[in-house]
C-alpha cells in the first residue's frame, strides 16, 4: 500500500514539472505504427501542430536515443496541414532485421513541447 501512495505522489509530480516546463503541444505521431514491421527505407509521420516554428525528429537503434547511429532533423513549419514535408522525414539504408525507436516535438521561439512517446518498428530482413 505505502508504494502505491509513493507511485501516485511521483506520477502527480511529474506531471506537474512536466506542464510547467513544456506548455507546447506535442506531435501526434502518425506512422510507422508502434511495432510495425518496415522496410529499410521509411517515411516517419506526424501530425502537424498548429503555428509551431519547427519540429525536432529523432530516430535511433537505443531507446534512449543516444547511441552513434542516432538520427536527428529539424523540419521548418508549413501550415497546420498534416500532409506537407514539414511532418514526414524520409530515412533509408536502416539496417535489416533492427529494431528503431522514434519520437519528435514541435518548437517555437522560447517553448518547446516534451517529446512524444517513442515508438519502434523493426525493418524487415530480406
Amino acid at each position: 500500500m505505502r508504494k502505491t501512495n509513493y507511485y501516485i505522489l511521483i506520477v502527480f509530480i511529474l506531471t506537474i514539472i512536466t506542464k510547467s516546463v513544456f506548455s507546447w503541444t506535442t506531435p501526434l505521431q502518425i506512422s510507422p505504427l508502434n511495432g510495425s514491421d518496415c522496410w529499410a527505407g521509411v517515411t516517419l509521420d506526424w501530425a502537424a501542430v498548429e503555428n509551431s516554428e519547427k519540429y525536432q525528429v529523432q530516430m535511433d537503434t537505443s531507446i534512449f536515443f543516444n547511441s552513434p547511429l542516432l538520427h536527428t532533423a529539424f523540419k521548418n513549419y508549413i501550415n497546420n496541414s498534416s500532409y506537407n514535408m514539414d511532418t514526414q522525414e524520409w530515412v533509408d539504408n536502416l539496417f535489416f532485421g533492427k529494431t528503431y525507436y522514434w519520437r519528435v516535438r514541435a518548437l517555437v521561439n522560447g517553448d518547446t513541447s516534451a517529446w512524444s512517446q517513442p515508438r519502434n518498428f523493426t525493418t524487415r530482413d530480406y
